[in-house]
C-alpha cells in the first residue's frame, strides 16, 4: 500500500531538519546546535538512522 503524499512531505522535513542541524563536527548534540555543544555518540546513532530511513525517500 502507498504511503499518502502528505506523509512524503513529513518525513522529508524531518530528513531535512536532522541534516540542518548536524554539529560542525560531523555529530549530534542533545539540544540541535549546528556549533558548539557536546556531541554524543548515542544521539548520534540514532540521528543516523533516522536519515539512513528518509535516505531511501
Amino acid at each position: 500500500m502507498p504511503k499518502p503524499n502528505w506523509m512524503h512531505r513529513k518525513e522529508i522535513v524531518a530528513g531535512n531538519l536532522l541534516i540542518r542541524n548536524q554539529n560542525e563536527n560531523g555529530g549530534w548534540a542533545y539540544s540541535y546546535s549546528a556549533s558548539g555543544g557536546h556531541t554524543d555518540s548515542s544521539i548520534t546513532c540514532w540521528q543516523l538512522q533516522a536519515t539512513s530511513g528518509s535516505a531511501s525517500l
